[in-house]
């Protein structure tokens, strides 16, 4: 009777909270790289303004510089960080997208803190150089295609 109801009752909920972990251990596995991507870039952002702050003109020019290539090559930064050669393709793209509103936010940094001309031109640099490496990297990036 007791074996009957843990059979009928409990075994379906137990499987589906099992489902349920697979499925976050999924997602995390697709979402570690832009995690940890996202991690380093508030990281070195935080880093920046400590340094304007304090005036130290080298420490802050050296980390302005990490933070505008990573924006500019944000989907090779994924692609890099990625451990799946078969999540290559996504992550590229997901770089690519998410270059796009933080090269808008760079472009109004370089403008002086106001609407600028970068602040559209940026955004189009980032899309011709994600564009130009996927084209160059064709054969070479297993499964950036």
């Amino acid at each position: 009777m007791i074996f009957n109801l843990f059979l009928s009752r409990i075994m379906p909920q137990l499987t589906r909270m099992n489902n349920l972990e697979l499925h976050m251990s999924n997602t995390w596995r697709d979402l570690q790289s832009i995690f940890i991507y996202g991690v380093i870039f508030a990281l070195l952002f935080v880093l920046h303004i400590i340094f304007a702050a304090a005036d130290l003109e080298i420490l802050f020019r050296l980390v302005a510089l990490t933070l505008s290539a990573m924006v500019f090559f944000c989907g090779l930064c994924l692609v890099y960080l990625e451990k799946s050669k078969v999540r290559y393709s996504s992550v590229y793209y997901i770089g690519m997208i998410v270059s796009c509103p933080l090269s808008i936010g760079l472009g109004w940094a370089y403008g002086g803190m106001s609407t600028s001309i970068s602040m559209v031109l940026f955004p189009v640099i980032t899309l011709i150089i994600h564009y130009t490496i996927k084209k160059i990297f064709f054969d070479r990036t297993y499964g950036l295609k």
